[in-house]
């Protein structure tokens, strides 16, 4: 009996060992993707297949939905995120929106000031980092000087002690000539 249904095609004799010769083919509503992964639109808590935290979309509703959830588990997270994009969002719009032109004198001298003020500090930053490379210029220059001033010190102290040392021989030489001319006088 066995041998009167796999006696018909060739695919049937193929599937005789218990594996078909084609693979199945899986059509749209299919519970796996091209790609091999399952597509849920509601994916379960437990599933550890699905990744809750990517947003690849497998088509529109199933990356809504994804995101939704995201949100739903992760409210903290989403409002940092909301906040930091729309901060973001704001800054770009305001540096792209020109500034309007002011439209009494005040406000013109108000903006002028605000300018000047800016470039103002510029100009000091530049200025304090020209003046701060002078300082550390004329520090080295200052310690060059002083260990110059230092070397030629101490020469001059020893060559002061020698010519003082010079003149007290010289004082006592001439004391005690006198003193012995003296004496020769008294005597």
């Amino acid at each position: 009996m066995a041998d009167d249904k796999n006696t018909g095609t060739p695919a049937a004799k193929a599937e005789t060992n218990g594996t078909p010769k084609t693979p199945p083919t899986l059509d749209t509503n299919s519970a796996t993707a091209a790609a091999g992964r399952p597509v849920t639109t509601m994916p379960n808590y437990g599933d550890p297949t699905v990744d809750r935290l990517s947003l690849e979309p497998a088509d529109s509703e199933d990356w809504v939905t994804r995101t939704k959830m995201w949100v739903e588990e992760n409210p903290v997270l989403a409002v940092v995120g909301a906040v930091g994009l729309g901060l973001l969002v704001g800054r770009v719009a305001m540096a792209a929106a020109p500034q309007p032109a002011p439209k009494t004198l005040t406000d013109k001298i108000e903006q002028r000031a605000k300018l000047l003020a800016k470039q103002g500090r510029y100009a000091a930053d530049d200025a304090g980092d020209a003046i701060s490379q002078q300082l550390a210029v004329a520090a080295d220059a200052l310690s060059e000087a002083a260990h110059s001033v230092s070397k030629n010190a101490q020469h001059g102290y020893a060559e002061a002690k020698d010519f003082t040392e010079t003149i007290a021989d010289a004082i006592g030489e001439a004391f005690s000539k006198k003193a012995s001319d003296w004496m020769s006088k008294l005597s």
